[in-house]
């Protein structure tokens, strides 16, 4: 970043300074570094709407002001560019340096007196977006608008037949795309108007469907900074909200992944399995899933910075579990579930994708991740039938290949990355899935053939 030498005087005013007063004040001299053309205010108009933002009032004429300001932020530093933009910008004020009658006025005294102008209006600038951070972030936030196609190569549409668009940001700290990633449309559909309309979203589905790998993707493919918040039965409103701490032996507010993304610009927020906590606590994000909302916690008011998403993904639709499966999930506030314009249900891929992300995930042969999904469909029937408690996931395949790879016994593998994860009442029939489907077929044969 450029720096701007700036000249200290203890008093003056911008504007009409005689010569004789100039050359009388002492100077200090000392650098100011000036980053301020990352926060692109490109314009008077700008500085004012961030200045205003920032809680900042600009003294003196407003014009002058403005000027000076805007021209600390271009960088100018030649002394003869400098009058000339003050000149220019308040046509109305009396020259700063009127060359006729000073000929012979000194440039560093001339800067003396501008660096002072500038000095404190930059410094106060400087302050406060060192106080206010998220501020600079939503005026900074390079955020570009691109038809869907492009982004995430699905045409999705309107009602009126016109293709969708999406909000691209470009957040070092987005997540990692995964090119073996296949989106189901319906999901990604809900995820766009979500963004596009502001509304908070909810994903529902069995374990391994890919709600979280859902929501981790749009992120990445937007180029939006994740923030992960997962709940469980001891989840205490500090997790959430924020507490005071000891750091460096100072009193200070602890900010939380919750408050840090509800005001970063962009950000995607996961509520990750939020039914896994406590409901009374569940309850207090009531007020922060508000549109427009500002809600006050420990020492600051907290407001959603523009482009937030907030989605939760859970095994249920927050109205308790009655099959018994997801342990631990209970039900929610009306209210709560009311604040999420939508409950999307995320359903195992169909065979081919499925085949096709256990190969990019893994490198397998096409026939390998043909018969694993095979048998992962019978063990989800079943579990349909009330015959398993759960189905194998993906994961489990992921990790059934790789075992298999490393050289352990068939047996092996099956009972390491599938039976033993299961509870102990679904042994039995994972043991008559292993003799009839898994058992018969050649692994080896399946392992090493081609992949594509």
């Amino acid at each position: 970043m450029p720096r701007l030498r700036l000249l200290d005087s203890p008093d003056g005013e911008v504007g009409g300074s005689r010569s004789s007063d100039l050359q009388q004040r002492p100077r200090r001299s000392y650098d100011h570094g000036v980053n301020m053309n990352t926060m692109m205010l490109v314009s008077m108009g700008k500085l004012s709407t961030a200045c205003s933002r920032l809680g900042i009032t600009v003294g003196g004429p407003n014009a002058k002001a403005d000027a000076v300001a805007a021209l600390a932020l271009s960088g100018i530093s030649d002394e003869a560019g400098l009058l000339k933009f003050l000149a220019d910008s308040d046509p109305t004020a009396a020259p700063l340096v009127p060359p006729a009658s000073v000929p012979a006025a000194d440039p560093a005294i001339i800067r003396d007196e501008i660096a002072k102008a500038v000095a404190a209006l930059i410094g106060p600038i400087e302050d406060a977006i060192k106080a206010k951070p998220e501020v600079v972030r939503s005026m900074i936030a390079p955020c570009v608008s691109k038809p869907v196609t492009e982004v995430f190569g699905i045409d999705l549409r309107d009602a009126a037949g016109r293709t969708l668009r999406v909000d691209v940001y470009s957040d070092p700290e987005a997540p990692r795309i995964d090119p073996n990633y296949v989106w189901q449309e319906n999901v990604l559909h809900h995820l766009i108007v979500a963004q596009k309309a502001g509304l908070n979203g909810w994903l529902v589905g069995d374990r391994s469907t890919g709600k979280t790998s859902a929501v981790a993707q749009f992120a990445a493919k937007t180029g939006r900074r994740l923030f992960r918040v997962n709940f469980h039965r001891g989840t205490d409103s500090s997790e959430l909200f924020g507490a005071w701490g000891l750091d460096g032996g100072n009193n200070v507010w602890m900010e939380t992944a919750f408050t840090t993304g509800f005001k970063h610009p962009g950000a995607v927020i996961l509520l990750d399995e939020p039914t896994n906590g406590r409901p009374e606590l569940i309850a207090q994000l009531n007020a922060w899933l508000e549109p427009n909302c500002s809600v006050t916690s420990g020492p600051n008011v907290y407001s959603r910075a523009p482009g937030v998403m907030i989605v939760a993904c859970d095994n249920t639709t927050g109205q308790s579990d009655p099959s018994g499966r997801f342990i631990g999930t209970t039900g929610q506030n009306a209210a709560l579930i009311d604040r999420y314009a939508f409950m999307e249900t995320v359903t195992w891929l169909d065979p081919v994708s499925e085949a096709r992300v256990i190969m990019g995930n893994t490198g397998c042969s096409k026939a390998m991740a043909d018969a694993i999904v095979k048998i992962w469909n019978i063990a989800r029937i079943d579990t349909g039938k009330g015959l398993l408690v759960d189905a194998p996931t993906l994961r489990n395949a992921f990790a059934f290949v790789e075992v298999l790879t490393a050289g352990l016994p068939l047996r092996t593998a099956w009972r390491s990355t599938v039976v033993n994860k299961q509870p102990d009442e679904s042994s039995a029939q994972l043991q008559t899935i292993f003799d009839q489907y898994v058992a018969p077929l050649d692994w080896a044969s399946l392992l090493f053939g081609a992949t594509a």
